[in-house]
């Protein structure tokens, strides 16, 4: 679960790991959590990655990995929805991820 909220970038991961919990306790109390966990004999397996807008602006391989790959829920002003139209295509080789993005030329220097 990939949350976005301002003003994130100033506080610590321990206190970001606390706002994941809010959310978290939240959301277990959600009667479609409660199926789940009734259908499936466990609780769904969700890691909690806290981020400012700021952050998501950098281009972590791995959170670009997630926007492509997972569903977005709530993205009013559209921060995950501008990345996720970039020019970017995973590639499966190997049992390996691979995310290709694009055309480089040789000594080309880009931003990821």
């Amino acid at each position: 679960m990939l949350v976005i909220l301002e003003d994130v970038d100033k506080i610590s991961l321990f206190a970001r790991g606390e706002i994941y919990n809010f959310f978290y306790n939240r959301l277990r109390k959600l009667d479609e959590f409660k199926k789940f966990v009734l259908e499936n004999h466990k609780s769904p397996r969700l890691y909690g990655i806290i981020l400012s807008p700021k952050e998501l602006s950098y281009n972590i391989p791995k959170l670009i990995y997630i926007i492509h790959k997972g569903y977005i829920l709530y993205d009013p002003k559209g921060l995950i929805s501008n990345i996720r139209k970039a020019n970017v295509k995973i590639v499966e080789d190997y049992d390996k991820k691979i995310l290709d993005f694009g055309k480089v030329k040789k000594g080309e220097v880009i931003e990821i």
